[in-house]
């Protein structure tokens, strides 16, 4: 054989080594190609998925924040309702305690009217009224002076007593009095 054959085949055997090995690194560049872009889709679905928890997780807590604010302002609303309608029922002690003689007269017929029963009460009335209901009432009621009642009166039968004595009534029935003043105010039927 012959230099220039020898050459030639040398020459034929690295092109086809050449060739496998671009040939090989064409299929290693498509396969790290295909691997990449694998990669890539898994990460913006990763990404996708994470911003899909991301915006879920935002509008729970969206969700939570205003329900809880919701519940707070809620709470601050009720408590100056509460408020304002204590001080209408503190206001409401002052006017009762204020009432001029016929007021109070008028106010103590109509509990006698409302307490019509088969006896007669006793009545123990406030000093500063004392004097007006026994001229009013004392021929048909026995009316007693009680320097403990601050305002209001007693209405006392043989087995019990009927307390009236305004600010006693104000707060043993407070939660009522609440009541129809939030109505009253507001128009809260709480």
């Amino acid at each position: 054989m012959s230099a220039g054959s020898i050459d030639r085949i040398i020459t034929s055997i690295e092109n086809d080594v050449d060739m496998q090995r671009q040939a090989y690194l064409q299929t290693a560049h498509d396969a790290g190609k295909h691997r990449y872009d694998e990669m890539i889709a898994d990460a913006k679905k990763k990404l996708k998925n994470d911003e899909k928890n991301h915006n879920e997780e935002l509008r729970q807590l969206y969700r939570r924040e205003t329900t809880a604010n919701r519940k707070e302002a809620q709470k601050a609303i009720d408590a100056l309702k509460n408020t304002l309608a204590q001080e209408l029922i503190s206001a409401t002690d002052a006017v009762l305690k204020q009432l001029d003689s016929h007021e109070f007269a008028a106010l103590l017929d109509r509990i006698l009217e409302k307490e019509n029963g088969s006896q007669r009460p006793r009545i123990r009335v406030d000093s500063r009224h004392f004097s007006d209901i026994m001229s009013s009432h004392g021929s048909q009621y026995q009316v007693i002076e009680d320097e403990a009642i601050s305002a209001g009166f007693v209405l006392h039968y043989a087995d019990y007593d009927i307390d009236y004595e305004f600010s006693h009534v104000l707060r043993y029935n407070n939660d009522d009095f609440t009541k129809i003043a939030l109505h009253q105010l507001f128009g809260d039927n709480q």
